[in-house]
This record gives C-alpha cells, sequence and structure tokens, in this order.
C-alpha cells in the first residue's frame, strides 16, 4: 500500500451536507453570534469538521448508518453542547434533523478561548474562505483545503519517510548553527511538522503547498522555508507514489463546487502540475529583520537541495473588511 490524499465524501454522506440537505445550514451559516468565522471542510473518512481557528468546533461522520459528533473538549464541555452531543451515535435519518434545531443554540452560547481560535487560527481562516468560497477569477489562487495531513498505511512508513528527511535536513541544520549571524532561535533550524496549512490550485492548474504565520512570530516564519521543504518532498514522493493523485484532487473540487464550498469557477489541477511553496502572513508584516534570516535560510536550504525552494516568497492575506 501506498501513502495517500483522499477527502472525498461518499454520495450518502455528500447528500447530507449538499444544497436541500438537512445539513447544509453548516455551509450557509458560518460564523458565532460574536463575529468569529467557521471554516467548513471535508475529511478522510467522512467527516466533515467545522474549525473556529485552529480548533475544531464539531466533527461529523458517518459511520456504519450512524452519525458520531465530537468536538474539542474545550467546547464539548460547555453547557451550550449539551443538546448537540447525544450520549450514542443517532441514525443517519434522525441526527442530522436533531442537529440542525440544536445547531444555533450551541453556536450562539459558545464561550470562545482565544488560545483555543490560536495566534494564526483567523488568519488561516481568512485566508481559507476569501480564497475558497471567496475565489475570484482574477485571484492569483483558489483555497481548497485546510489541515493537509498525508495518510500513510502504516507507522513503520510514516517514520521511515520522516527519518530519511531529517537525515537529508541534517547538513542544513548544522550549516544553520555554524552561521552565528542569524542567531537563529534554538530549535528553529531543526525540521518539524507534518500538517500543511493550505493548499491551493492557481488558475494555471499548479498547486500551491501554503504555510501560515503570524507576523508577529519571528522564528516561524524566518524557518519557514526548512518547513516547507520538508513538506514539499513528502508531496513529492505522494504525487509518486499516488499515481491518481491528480484525479483525486479534481474530484474533490469538483464535489466542493456541488457543496458550494467553492464556486463553480474555481480552477483544476492540470496534468503534470506543479508543486510550489508560499508562506502566507496574517498581521504585520515581517520586519527587515526577520526578512534578512529569512532570505539565509531560504538560500541555505536552497544550496543544499536545489530546486527546492529558491523561489519561495512571501504574502500578506488580506485584512478582513471593516
Amino acid at each position: 500500500m501506498n501513502p495517500r490524499f483522499d477527502r472525498l465524501l461518499d454520495r450518502e454522506v455528500e447528500g447530507l451536507v449538499a444544497p436541500g440537505g438537512p445539513l447544509h445550514f453548516l455551509v450557509t451559516r458560518p460564523g458565532t453570534k460574536d463575529g468569529e468565522p467557521l471554516d467548513v471542510h471535508l475529511r478522510e473518512g467522512n467527516i466533515v469538521t467545522l474549525y473556529l481557528g485552529l480548533t475544531k468546533l464539531l466533527d461529523i461522520k458517518l459511520m456504519a448508518g450512524a452519525v458520531k459528533l465530537s468536538a474539542d473538549a474545550f467546547y464539548r464541555g460547555q453547557a451550550a453542547a449539551l443538546a448537540l452531543f447525544p450520549t450514542q451515535s443517532n441514525s443517519a435519518q434522525a441526527l442530522p434533523h436533531q442537529l440542525a434545531a440544536t445547531w444555533d443554540a450551541y453556536r450562539d452560547n459558545l464561550q470562545v478561548q482565544k488560545s483555543k481560535v490560536g495566534q494564526e487560527g483567523p488568519w488561516q481562516t481568512r485566508l481559507s474562505r476569501r480564497y475558497g468560497p471567496g475565489f475570484r477569477t482574477t485571484d492569483p489562487w483558489c483555497v481548497i483545503d485546510r489541515e493537509c495531513v498525508i495518510g500513510y498505511p502504516n507507522a513503520r512508513m510514516r517514520k521511515e519517510i520522516h527519518d530519511d528527511l531529517r537525515a537529508r535536513h541534517a547538513p542544513v541544520a548544522q550549516s544553520l548553527l555554524g552561521n552565528q549571524e542569524l542567531r537563529l532561535k534554538t530549535g528553529s533550524q531543526e525540521l518539524r511538522g507534518n500538517e500543511v496549512d493550505a493548499l491551493a490550485v492557481t488558475p494555471q492548474g499548479d498547486l500551491f503547498i501554503m504555510e501560515v504565520k503570524h507576523g508577529r512570530d519571528a522564528a516561524g516564519l524566518y524557518s519557514a522555508p526548512i518547513q516547507l521543504w520538508g513538506y514539499l518532498e513528502q508531496w513529492r514522493r505522494l504525487r509518486e507514489a499516488q499515481s491518481g493523485l491528480r484525479e483525486s484532487i479534481n474530484r474533490m473540487i469538483e464535489q466542493r463546487k456541488r457543496l458550494k464550498l467553492l464556486p463553480g469557477h474555481a480552477p483544476m489541477l492540470r496534468e503534470g502540475f506543479e508543486l510550489k511553496p508560499l508562506v502566507m502572513v496574517g498581521g504585520p508584516p515581517p520586519s527587515p529583520e526577520v526578512l534578512r534570516r529569512f532570505s539565509a535560510v531560504r538560500e541555505t536550504v536552497e544550496r543544499f537541495h536545489p530546486g527546492s525552494v529558491g523561489g519561495l516568497a512571501i504574502e500578506q492575506i488580506e485584512s478582513p473588511d471593516p
């Protein structure tokens, strides 16, 4: 078995979320009473997830004819969740209607904790919604998914791939440690992370792998070239191992169009699509010193791994409308 990335809902589950289905309100009412935006995405295993910042406000999973609800423990433990979360899974026919009846009370009476939303969370949601459902034909890319993790058939394969990447990165880390002018934060030279913040398709049909950072996260910003090199390598291996990756992602895009999670004019991946890295920044722009360190780290990674992150740029996420 090979690595995979496939977040397509079964037809039965799609019917629940599609226009006219009992769960379509999750798409059309995506926000709290305090104006905190929610972000709806689809997950492997017939899961529909609503994010509040970086936290899962609700997971809906269809399993063996029943629907199972879950959420982050902080939200599930609140009084507002008592009517929403039954002690046992209800039938696939009954629970969507119960959820529709109790959703507004749950959403509108939540106590939102800023630490659960996360510093990057609102900006990640802003990016996903503005360039997902809000994609315009003049935009440089369309965000099709977030919190993207490659699936491996077993833990052994995952470990072997990650160990190989860490070994290949070791000379880069040593070189960065030896550069006293950079004054890097301890540990920032290490390779870490396996969850891509966002995937986006360009109008030309290529795939951007995006890392979202807050403008005040200096170490996160200047170490982003390391993180994105690791993601690029994993996704290049996935493209080689999963022969139908392009078709799988395009089916996901088509399904999201039917569910109104993406507009009908959202672009599709082309044959022979390229993988490209990009850093997206929310909040204040990076300081000149952070940009200097970012460039130095990028150039070091590119020197050891030519053709990887040499063209990596930083883009600013648009601020929400006033």
